[in-house]
């Protein structure tokens, strides 16, 4: 399965180094440093294991690093996992996951699989915003649309492999 995730920020990273154990992943980012590194084999976070897993994906040339101005290969699930940053008073700042969703609207015809595509926020957002954000959006073929939450303690592939799993058609 191929899976676009857009933000390598600690969420989008950690989710691609586990995810290219047995999938093909597009890791795209729009900050050019932060893609350098990370095709250099340095996570820019710190993760237990995740430099080991990023390598093993980079040297296995099942993750590709993709700055948003290069070309990205169509995928069957797209993960938005952009920062929600806060304000001073606890409201969260959207304007990175609506950049995405433009994003993803304007080059639809490149970024989903043409037969079936899941596009999923992993981002910390409002209820409803799956539904304002995403709902409008077509693709030739199938869409559906899903939201999988942030946690805050990484429990690893093992639910990841589930998460997918239940998104796959037929399942």
């Amino acid at each position: 399965m191929r899976i676009t995730i857009f933000g390598a920020g600690y969420v989008g990273i950690s989710t691609a180094a586990c995810l290219a154990q047995t999938n093909e992943v597009n890791l795209v980012d729009i900050d050019t440093q932060r893609v350098e590194s990370i095709r250099q084999g340095d996570p820019v976070i710190h993760e237990e294991g995740l430099t080991e897993l990023l390598r093993e994906g980079l040297s296995s040339e099942r993750i590709k690093i993709i700055h948003l101005s290069e070309k990205i290969s169509p995928a069957e699930v797209i993960f938005i996992a952009v920062g929600t940053p806060s304000d001073s008073d606890g409201y969260i700042d959207l304007q990175y996951v609506r950049d995405v969703v433009k994003t993803i609207d304007k080059r639809k015809i490149e970024l989903c699989n043409p037969d079936y595509c899941v596009i999923a926020i992993r981002s910390t957002v409002v209820p409803g915003t799956t539904r304002n954000y995403l709902g409008h959006l077509e693709n030739p073929g199938k869409l559906d649309i899903a939201f999988i939450p942030t946690i805050n303690e990484w429990n690893g592939t093992k639910n990841l492999q589930l998460t997918l799993k239940a998104l796959r058609p037929g399942s």
